[in-house]
């Protein structure tokens, strides 16, 4: 892949990330999705989602405690938590997460 290529599919991967502690954040007053959701949400902000990339997205996300992800069967359910409440609302800026849109 092009350097360029390269890029931009980082700038989407970083988007990805503020999309789903964006829609976490608003979804009151549990703070949690399914992953199916997060998908459509991803989507419908303009980010195009596979179930693989939103699973990688969950993992990073919950490897850095911005989220919980619990397994119910065969689906995840994502959870906000408080350092990441506080990436969704601005009060915390992260390398790997590009705020965009109209909240962005």
């Amino acid at each position: 892949m092009t350097n360029w290529r390269l890029e931009m599919k980082e700038v989407e991967t970083e988007k990805r990330r503020w999309s789903v502690l964006s829609h976490l954040e608003a979804s009151k007053p549990t703070r949690s999705l399914s992953s199916d959701i997060l998908i459509m949400g991803c989507r419908a902000s303009g980010v195009p989602t596979t179930a693989e990339q939103m699973h990688d997205v969950l993992q990073w996300l919950q490897e850095r405690q911005f989220i919980t992800v619990e397994s119910l069967g065969p689906m995840e359910v994502a959870s906000i938590t408080k350092e990441g409440r506080e990436v969704a609302q601005r009060l915390r800026t992260v390398k790997g997460v590009l705020p965009f849109g109209l909240d962005g």
